[in-house]
């Protein structure tokens, strides 16, 4: 699977200029990122599945795969250990699937999952062997901020596993964290520069959203009281 990235100066050929956005007339890109280890730099960039579960083993034994695409047989083998994960919940990908294998690096103690860990675990397939690998270390149940983590785990499982509704809701700051999250995957520098459209409504949507928004939040300061961005142009590029 590839993961996809936008240069976002596409999106703002008319908002910066003050004209009239006309969706219609904007054409935004997306450049195709292919991961090499599923190891990328963040929960929203790169997610493939995210589940609640728990793990009911550890695979015997270490597995060594490439340490990325195309690397040459002389080069250094990642090494990985394997838990099993037995799905209780699953909030995006892993579809049809009841347990999930899930590699961590077996030099790094402080990466290692145990058996009977229990909570919210966040995925990338490994591009080079046949399970998915964390893309934060899980936050467990017993954790004083799970219930936090859950929720903003399930927000944004929905607007990536439907980013147009998510860009139609009602409220402009749930559209607004909607378009965040979009671009944010977006815009995940890639090694690859192949190029293909934003689907056209989810890319007028984003337009219309532009044209919606100040270039700053009014009283200057981004941040709001809990911690989250207010609504600007600003943050989305």
């Amino acid at each position: 699977m590839r993961v996809s990235v936008v240069p976002v100066v596409a999106l703002i050929w008319l908002v910066a200029a003050g004209q009239t956005a006309r969706a219609q007339a904007v054409t935004a890109t997306r450049t195709i990122l292919v991961m090499t280890t599923g190891e990328g730099p963040g929960t929203v960039t790169t997610l493939d599945a995210a589940v609640v579960g728990k793990v009911v083993e550890i695979e015997p034994g270490v597995v060594e795969v490439a340490a990325y695409r195309g690397a040459a047989k002389t080069q250094p083998k990642a090494r990985f250990r394997v838990a099993i994960v037995k799905i209780e919940d699953r909030l995006l990908g892993a579809a049809g699937l009841t347990r999930v294998r899930v590699g961590f690096q077996a030099d790094s103690p402080g990466a290692a999952l145990s058996v009977a860990m229990d909570g919210c675990v966040e995925l990338a397939r490994h591009r080079e062997a046949d399970f998915y690998v964390l893309q934060k270390f899980p936050v467990e149940k017993k954790d004083s901020g799970y219930a936090r983590e859950l929720d903003l785990l399930k927000k944004t499982a929905r607007v990536i596993d439907d980013p147009v509704a998510a860009l139609k809701a009602n409220a402009l700051n749930d559209r607004f964290e909607a378009a965040h999250i979009i671009l944010t995957r977006y815009r995940t520098p890639g090694s690859s520069n192949a190029q293909e459209p934003i689907p056209e409504l989810e890319n007028k949507l984003l337009v219309a959203l532009l044209t919606e928004l100040p270039w700053v939040p009014p009283g200057g300061s981004p941040v709001r009281a809990d911690g989250g961005l207010l609504p600007h142009r600003e943050a989305l590029w």
